[in-house]
């Protein structure tokens, strides 16, 4: 097993995030086969609900990457719209998957599981932007 595989492998053996190891392998590209377990475990059941907005008063944590090709980072904030207990950090420099990725996102995370009704601390994501380099030689931060 090699490339994308190899590289999920170490961020799960590296991961101290209690539900790596159930929860990385099923995103592993070389296990289709999860789906087809689903298809039969579970009965499709209809729901005439399903494209309403999702509401609920838990504490929910959406993470989003910047730079996500698949799924916009604005979709967070509108998920967000109707879950009034969130939490949403946007991961400059990040892309889908962030959790894999980074791991500051991995510790926000798990601090998050540690201590669901906690106040997280999302100042890592400050050190995540490059600078950008001016013509007159001068380094500059971007705005977050």
């Amino acid at each position: 097993m090699g490339g994308q595989n190899s590289a999920v492998r170490r961020v799960v053996e590296t991961a101290s995030l209690p539900f790596a190891e159930t929860f990385i392998p099923a995103m592993l590209p070389d296990t289709p086969e999860h789906f087809t377990i689903c298809e039969e475990l579970f009965e499709p059941v209809p729901r005439d609900t399903r494209l309403e907005p999702v509401t609920s008063d838990r504490q929910e944590l959406i993470l989003n990457g910047e730079i996500d090709v698949e799924t916009d980072f604005s979709w967070g904030a509108r998920a967000a719209e109707t879950l009034p207990n969130r939490q949403t950090i946007v991961f400059p420099e990040s892309v889908h998957g962030t959790i894999l990725c980074s791991q500051c996102a991995r510790d926000i995370t798990e601090a998050n599981i540690g201590s669901p009704q906690g106040s997280l601390d999302p100042s890592c994501i400050a050190d995540l932007r490059p600078p950008v380099l001016l013509l007159d030689g001068t380094m500059h931060p971007l705005p977050l």
